[in-house]
């Protein structure tokens, strides 16, 4: 039983993640490479589109913030919600 627990808990672990650092983001966020962190200021171009998969997590720290001047598409389905939510490594943070 304990070494059940363990490789549960390395399972957890070996989740995938995916680091959004700043700049100019477009193409397919795939539930397979989620959550996204976004660590700074990103922005989708006027040209450009991001699509969000449907289940996928978007985590911004702190200071983070998207800036849409394209196109985005982040529909989710009942089972399977699209997340945007406040990184579990950043502190209470203000919205403006």
């Amino acid at each position: 039983m304990k070494h059940k627990f363990l490789f549960l808990i390395l399972l957890f672990e070996l989740q995938a993640q995916t680091i959004i650092h700043g700049g100019n983001v477009n193409g397919l966020w795939t539930i397979d490479n989620s959550p996204y962190l976004v660590q700074g200021e990103i922005t989708i171009l006027s040209e450009d589109e991001l699509v969000i998969e449907p289940g996928v997590r978007v985590e911004f720290d702190q200071h983070a913030c998207l800036n849409i001047n394209g196109e985005i598409k982040a529909v989710g389905t009942e089972q399977d919600s699209i997340k945007f939510t406040e990184s579990q490594t950043s502190g209470p943070w203000s919205v403006s």
